[in-house]
């Protein structure tokens, strides 16, 4: 096996697993907060992600071809993963900041929730009619086959994410938690970059 096959067969296995783990995790977790329903729901729509792609490259190893319905499948799952990371990670920082009493005005957390999940009224019929029309899929980059209007909305949501995680290393009570949040910023940064 090569290493450009073994490398995104580990990395979609890892992505898979650890998504999976922290569903269960958090499931098992016994008062959940709206905190651990949206990390709940961020970790499905990555394990979405994952899990659509390692489908399609187990079905391309063991077929050579894909049948077109185990492509359309995995498109399926892939496309709905990533649709929903951005606004359920906007909406996980507010949750956070909520709980660390940095975002008080319930108008304005109900304000930046709404402006979170509005993009999905646009990209979820894209969606449909994308796996509706059965063309040629874009197992590789799927950021880019969904559009370049997804890929911006994908970067904002980074750099929303930004904002707050530099609002809560500013708050933080001790260093260790400072530095965690410092780590946060730059890894927001670089995916931004990465997206745009």
């Amino acid at each position: 096996m090569s290493f450009q096959l073994f490398l995104p067969l580990f990395v979609f296995t890892a992505g898979t697993l650890l998504s999976f783990f922290w569903m269960v995790v958090i499931l098992g977790h016994r008062r959940q907060r709206t905190f651990e329903r949206v990390l709940f729901f961020l970790c499905l729509s990555l394990f979405l992600f994952y899990s659509g792609s390692l489908l399609f490259l187990n079905g391309q190893i063991h077929y050579g071809e894909s049948p077109q319905i185990l492509q359309r499948f995995s498109w399926a799952m892939i496309c709905a993963g990533l649709l929903f990371v951005p606004s359920l990670l906007i909406h996980l920082h507010l949750e956070y900041a909520r709980i660390r009493g940095i975002l008080r005005d319930q108008k304005a957390e109900k304000l930046w929730l709404a402006v979170s999940y509005l993009p999905l009224a646009y990209f979820l019929p894209l969606l449909l009619v994308m796996i509706r029309t059965g063309r040629e899929y874009d197992f590789a980059t799927p950021i880019n086959a969904i559009g370049v209007a997804f890929k911006i909305w994908f970067a904002t949501s980074f750099l929303v994410g930004l904002f707050w995680q530099r609002r809560f290393a500013r708050e933080a009570a001790d260093g260790e938690e400072r530095s965690f949040h410092k780590q946060l910023v730059w890894q927001l940064a670089i995916a931004a970059s990465w997206y745009s």
